[in-house]
């Protein structure tokens, strides 16, 4: 029985063979095409796999909207703050505050409230100079 098996992989292996010999002598445009097919493939499989898993570890994501409108008003608070007569202020960017803390709370948002975005938010500025207007 094993030698019939065997004989039977080899029956096999020789018609893959003869079907890409055929496939490279009268039509190569076909084996690049089925190669570049396969490979495309590949790497589409690839990148679904590995682009959730860079998202999730990359993009800020707060878990309620509730948490996203925190940082936002924090952000705003901060840049309104900075504004005088004598200057137009500091643009605090809220979406550059909740990166910082996605970081440090590690994607955690249950840490997060509106005291800590404020705080965080203050960081971004510092104050230089009196306003005399």
């Amino acid at each position: 029985m094993g030698a019939a098996v065997l004989k039977a992989a080899l029956r096999a292996v020789q018609v893959i063979a003869a079907v890409l010999r055929d496939l490279i002598e009268n039509d190569g445009k076909t084996l690049a095409t089925i190669a570049v097919g396969v490979i495309s493939v590949f790497i589409a499989l690839l990148i679904m796999v590995i682009i959730p898993v860079v998202i999730h570890e990359r993009v800020p994501v707060c878990t309620t909207k509730e948490q996203a409108v925190w940082y936002w008003q924090a952000a705003k608070s901060v840049t309104e703050m900075t504004q005088s007569p004598c200057d137009p202020g500091v643009y605090v960017d809220w979406q550059n505050v909740i990166a910082i803390d996605a970081v440090r709370l590690k994607q955690n948002f249950n840490k997060s409230s509106l005291e800590r975005a404020y705080e965080l938010a203050l960081r971004f500025v510092e104050e230089t100079g009196t306003c005399t207007h």
